[in-house]
Formats: C-alpha cells, structure tokens, sequence
C-alpha cells in the first residue's frame, strides 16, 4: 500500500492544502515554520485510523492543539485566536489491486473511517481464518525519536508488545518515537532462541544484515548476552555497543532495528524476507538529524534500498538530502517555500549542492560564508557613500567615519581589503 493524496484543511499552519503523494520517496522541504513537520503528523492521524482498526490499538488523538487557530483583534493590541469551526486530513490509499481507499479524520469525530476500517477488517478477518495475508505498515518516527522514550514505555505497553500477536506491531507505531528498551529486549529474545534451538534466526539474520548495509564501516553486528547490548565491530577493528555509538549512528541503527523488528512481527510468514517484501509508509521528520553530510549523501538510497517496497515521506533541511534523491527513480520533493502553490522538483538534473541550496532552499550565494557577502555589502555602501562626497565637511566626516568602521571590523584579517579601502579614500581626499 501507498498513500497516493493528503488533503488538510484547517489543520495547524494549513487553511487547505492537497498534496499528491504517489511516489515511493516524498520529500518535504522548506524553511522552519512553512509546516513540514505538520504535514508529517496529519499523516500519522488518518493513517493511525488503519492500526486502531486492529485490537488494543488505539488511533491517534486529533487534539486541539491540531486545529487551525485564526487571530483575531479586538480593541486592545494584543490578538486572541479562535479555533476553526471545521478542521480534517483526508487521505487516499492505493492498495496492492490499485485501488484507492478513501478516508477521513475530522476534529471531534471518526465517521468518516469507515472505508479504511472495513479494508483493515478484511484483513483481519482472512488472518483469523489462518491465511498468510502480508499486513502493511504505517510508522512515524519524529525529531524526538530516542530522546528520553524509554521513560515513557511502561510495562503495559511491553506487555502487549510482547503478546503473541502480530498486531502488536503496530504498538505506538505513529507515536513519533522509537525504543531501545523494547528493541533490545526484543533481539535478546530472538539471540536465545537461536541458542536454545541452536538454530541462526533468519529474522535475526536480516536485522543485523541491514544493519551492516545502513551504517557506514560496520563489519559486523551481534548480541552480546553478558553485556545485555547490541555490539558494532567497524572495519578499524573498534567493538562499540549501541549505547555508545554516535547520536547519529544509534539513531540510523534503532529506526532500522525497530522497521526490521515490526516487519517481522507483523508478517512472520515471511520470515527473513520481510524487510524486503512488507509494503506501507514510514515518515521520518528531519531525515538528516546528527548525520554527517557524507551519510547524508547515502541515507535516503539505502532505505529505498532495504525497504523497496515501503514509501517514504520525509521531510529535510540539508541540500545533500535533496541532492541524493536524483538516483531514486519515481522521487518527489515538494517545496513548501512557494506561497503561490506547491512546487514540485521531480529531478536536480545534477545540481550541485550549492545550486540546490540557492534555487530550491532560497539561500542567498551559498557558495560565499556570511563574512564574505558582509564583507561586499561594506565596501559597497562606501564606495557609494564616496561618490557623493563634496567639499562639504560633514559628508567628508560620514565617510571617513564609515571606512574606520568596516577596517575595524573586517580589516583585521584581512589587511589587503583594509589597505584596499584606505587607498580609494586617499584618492577621493577622504584621508
């Protein structure tokens, strides 16, 4: 399955916005506050209606907080906001026969689930009766993922992710975190039935498999049961546990962990496979978080790569990101930037960074620092302000008074644009 539309109305930033999604890899771009990380969470709400189709798992709370608020000025100067009246996602799934399911989550209401929940039923109906069906997966995994989640989980929770069921793998799944607690526990779980069994787990296999695959110079990846941890051995001969891996790296490795460990939960029929042949959509907010530009370069290839059957919606502020997606066939970015309308860059046409930074994330000369362009933009406004002096001394005063100030504050290190501009002053009689 793949969401094919997402329509928002009154929902947080966006008074009605409708995106097309048909792609296996959609991007969201754009600077802070146009509403990336909200277009993520109003697909989390719909797509929740699918996972509380299934028992003891509950939808997402469409709360007030989603509603979009409008201000309103009274006699004083400070503005009160009224929520909207009306506010909805709707979505729209493709499903494996091509057929569009469509739905809706309103504020205050569930009615209008009722499509989607009738699919899910059908589904859980054919696995009450024994048969092998493949259960799609819906995830989201936000800017707090890892921070402080195991707090969180409480031993209910565990429990029933525990259960033997293969709906638990749908447990917190659009909550926007992950845990380390549940996946090690997990991976202990699955090590000592390998050892009583004496028997390799393919699922165990794919895990560490992807593992390797997703960060950069893992040769090997294990459990150690003494230590209680997942160990990492890189290609320098370094043994980390997880725990001590960079925030980058624990962050790359416990999103992959918890996809492999859901698939395999909600698709045992497949055993090892299941990475590879599970279908559904996992949004990750800020896909670049703590990663080094060269991963950046690799993240979003390899995901497609282990997971080709999954969509992703991502959303990123890195031109690397952007730039990656060029050999992914069929990606999308949407760039929230344009107020006219939504514009869409199916292919960077081999852009380079700096031109992806310039013409798609609307940075001014990126390929010049701050300094640089300060530094223009000085020696402009002086040369201007030189071409105006006349005898009258007061204007002889202001630009001298200019030129002591940007030899302050750029001429330190920088003596040859100071001595640059001491010379043009003496030729205009400034000095």
């Amino acid at each position: 399955m793949r969401l094919s539309k997402i329509e928002y109305f009154n929902f947080r930033g966006f008074e009605k916005k409708e995106f097309s999604l048909d792609n296996p890899v959609v991007l969201f771009v754009g600077d802070n506050a146009k509403g990336k990380t909200s277009a993520l969470k109003g697909v989390a709400l719909v797509l929740s209606s699918w996972n509380s189709a299934f028992p003891e798992i509950n939808a997402l709370k469409y709360s007030m907080d989603d509603v979009r608020k409008v201000a309103v000025r009274g006699g004083t100067e400070i503005p009160t906001f009224n929520p909207c009246s009306e506010s909805y996602v709707k979505g729209s799934l493709t499903d494996e026969q091509e057929q569009d399911i469509d739905w809706l989550r309103r504020y205050g209401s569930h009615a209008n689930s009722d499509d989607l929940k009738r699919k899910a039923k059908q589904f859980l109906k054919k696995i009450e009766e024994n048969e092998n069906v493949d259960l799609p997966y819906f995830g989201y995994y936000g800017t707090g993922r890892l921070w402080d989640v195991d707090k969180r989980i409480t031993s209910k929770k565990e429990k029933v992710f525990f259960r033997d069921s293969r709906y638990k793998a749908y447990q917190d799944a659009l909550d926007a975190s992950s845990s380390d607690k549940i996946l090690r526990k997990w991976i202990a779980k699955l090590s000592h039935a390998e050892f009583i069994e004496r028997k390799k787990s393919s699922v165990l296999a794919s895990v560490w498999a992807c593992l390797k695959k997703i960060i950069p110079d893992v040769s090997n990846v294990d459990w150690n049961p003494k230590e209680d941890d997942i160990f990492f051995e890189f290609n320098n001969g370094k043994v980390i546990p997880l725990n001590n891996l960079s925030e980058g790296q624990r962050i790359v490795a416990s999103l992959v962990m918890d996809l492999c460990i859901r698939f395999s939960l909600l698709n045992p029929h497949l055993n090892g496979n299941a990475c590879e042949r599970t279908t559904g959509v996992v949004l990750i907010d800020e896909i670049d978080l703590h990663l080094h530009p060269k991963w950046q370069k690799r993240i979003v290839p390899d995901l497609a790569e282990l997971f080709p059957r999954i969509q992703f919606i991502l959303t990123s502020h890195s031109p690397f990101i952007i730039q990656s997606l060029e050999g992914i066939s069929g990606a999308k970015i949407i760039n929230l930037d344009n107020e006219d309308g939504v514009e869409e860059y199916s292919r960077q046409n081999h852009r380079s960074v700096e031109d992806i930074a310039e013409h798609v994330m609307n940075v001014d000369m990126p390929q010049r620092s701050e300094r640089y362009i300060a530094m223009k933009n000085a020696a402009k406004e002086y040369f201007d302000l030189q071409e105006k002096v006349s005898a009258n001394e007061a204007e002889l005063e202001e630009a001298k008074r200019v030129l002591e100030k940007f030899v302050a504050q750029y001429g330190t290190d920088n003596p040859a644009y100071a001595a640059f501009l001491e010379s043009k002053a003496e030729s205009a009689g400034v000095l």
